[in-house]
């Protein structure tokens, strides 16, 4: 891939041999745009960190046109990053350890992982998320879960959450799940 940093945008080219996207965009402070459109990530297995700390990364990018149906590694994958908007409800994994810190601390004011599956862990899934507005959860299940602790910590602006799909007969922690949800 080419990344031109003095320009702020990233020529890359993601066809269907590549397995994965890890740390991809790790720390690329000053990228702000990127064209998505010819992507091919039908193979993709691994989008640990791919867009953590990409802050200035502002752009909505139309994920569901995107073909992550096989990622199961997301740990941090939007952590710290700048897209106001992410919506995966097209696609349905199951997560059984790889989704900590996956939101947490980004700049999203919509997040939509409707239909996702977690068997083990939702700690810190969208933790210190403070611009997070909505989250939608329609549909997500947590069988198995036994860690949803710092899930929503300091989400500031989060006013009103969905959790009624959720079962929590395996949960452990819940600790500071809610946190200085100031608008809750």
């Amino acid at each position: 891939y080419e990344y031109v940093q003095d320009k702020g945008y990233a020529i890359v080219n993601i066809d269907s041999n590549i397995t994965s996207m890890r740390q991809l965009f790790l720390n690329a402070k000053s990228l702000t745009y990127m064209n998505v459109d010819n992507w091919d990530t039908s193979n993709v297995t691994d989008f640990y960190q791919c867009f953590a700390w990409a802050g200035a990364l502002t752009q909505n990018i139309d994920f569901t046109k995107m073909n992550l149906s096989k990622v199961t590694i997301w740990h941090n994958a939007f952590a710290y990053a700048g897209f106001p908007r992410i919506d995966l409800s097209h696609i349905s994994p199951t997560l059984t350890d790889g989704s900590k810190g996956l939101f947490s601390y980004g700049k999203a004011e919509y997040i939509d992982i409707s239909g996702w599956t977690f068997t083990k862990t939702m700690g810190q899934l969208f933790s210190h998320a403070e611009q997070l507005k909505t989250v939608v959860l329609n549909n997500v299940t947590t069988t198995g879960v036994t860690d949803m602790g710092d899930m929503f910590r300091s989400c500031h602006n989060l006013k009103t959450i969905d959790v009624s799909s959720f079962n929590t007969s395996s949960v452990t922690t819940f600790q500071c799940m809610f946190h200085s949800c100031t608008s809750l």
